[in-house]
């Protein structure tokens, strides 16, 4: 044992720190985060209402929710101290010195480098029937590989740069959902495929025909270009 089991609920290290809550996650008991170090030691007091992974020196964090005149959150990114070093709501973990806040994509010093059309960005995407399916954007990676997951108000999606540009544009007639870029791949779902099967009733005689749709996964790379194809598929598939 290296850290000892005195928290009730923690999330991974990054950066050298982890985020730990001495109360359960429950409404009704006031649960407040802070974070550890490697030792185990306390070295930012438990005071924020929610708070997210470090990455590249920076990490989400709200604190005192709905004290504000306009009722919204004190919330935005916090230093290895603790100190807020921009406020600008909450978005996605900073990744290539880069991250995205409300729909745009900010710089690390909470500067607006572009914006763009989006009803999601760096959110995994899940097409138009079933909209955003996300992790906590607190621990959202947003950008990976340079590129991030986007979906504009005129239904198109596919990857974008940090320049709000797309890189990647996919099919939304062929491709239903994608996944995060990570090692040089990203992963996409084709459209539901409709296979007839056979099946055995008993107590019934004879075969009936069904159908059953199955998910067709593959990987595309940096240019697009589909890595596995055909009926070399696989059911489910994640980023690298």
């Amino acid at each position: 044992i290296a850290i000892e089991p005195t928290f009730a609920q923690i999330g991974y290290f990054g950066d050298g720190l982890a985020v730990v809550s001495d109360k359960p996650n429950d409404i009704f008991k006031g649960s407040k985060y802070g974070y550890i170090d490697k030792t185990g030691k306390l070295v930012i007091q438990q005071r924020f209402e929610k708070a997210g992974y470090f990455s590249e020196g920076l990490a989400l964090a709200i604190e005192k929710p709905n004290e504000k005149a306009d009722g919204g959150a004190d919330s935005g990114y916090i230093d290895k101290t603790g100190k807020f070093i921009f406020k600008e709501g909450t978005g996605t973990m900073f990744n290539g010195g880069y991250a995205i806040v409300n729909g745009a994509i900010i710089d690390k010093n909470g500067k607006k480098v572009a914006t763009g059309d989006f009803s999601s960005l760096g959110i995994e995407y899940d097409g138009p029937k079933y909209g955003n399916i996300g992790d906590d954007p607190l621990s959202n990676p947003g950008f990976n590989d340079g590129l991030a997951m986007a979906f504009r108000r005129d239904r198109s999606f596919g990857f974008v740069n940090t320049k709000g540009e797309y890189e990647i544009e996919l099919d939304p007639t062929k491709v239903a959902q994608n996944r995060p870029f990570s090692g040089g791949f990203a992963p996409i779902r084709w459209n539901q495929k409709v296979v007839l099967k056979s099946s055995i009733y008993y107590g019934v005689r004879g075969i009936k025909l069904h159908r059953d749709e199955v998910d067709a996964w593959t990987y595309i790379d940096r240019k697009g270009a589909v890595k596995v194809t055909g009926d070399d598929t696989f059911q489910d598939a994640h980023s690298f």
